[in-house]
């Protein structure tokens, strides 16, 4: 298993997971997964380098996750269910970083028609 980071901002309520390959200058473009709650960014290749979701990690349901699942199927949902439940699903020593920071909120990108 690989490095996953999940921010929270308290002040905006949204929660942001750095995946595996998570790279602030590789997102390319913003795919809405769920309009005004779901968004993911994607590298060239189209593969999710970060969700952010405007609930807390706790307030994500299983629905959510499904929506996600079926727009990336490449996601390991189990571990993300477990980065956002602040459990460890890994054994020690796999480098999985289950951290919750504060920073400020990320702007949401929706595309205009």
């Amino acid at each position: 298993m690989v490095d996953m980071v999940v921010d929270y901002d308290t002040e905006a309520g949204a929660t942001y997971v750095e995946l595996p390959g998570y790279d602030e200058a590789g997102a390319h473009r913003v795919v809405e997964v769920i309009r005004g709650l779901l968004t993911v960014d994607v590298d060239d290749s189209g593969e999710p380098i970060g969700v952010e979701l405007l609930r807390a990690p706790a307030e994500i349901d299983e629905t959510t996750l499904r929506a996600l699942a079926e727009r990336f199927p490449s996601l390991d949902l189990a571990q993300l269910r477990a980065a956002l439940a602040g459990r460890r699903l890994a054994t020690p020593g796999d480098g999985l970083i289950l951290a919750r920071r504060s920073r400020p909120a990320r702007p949401m990108s929706i595309p205009l028609m």
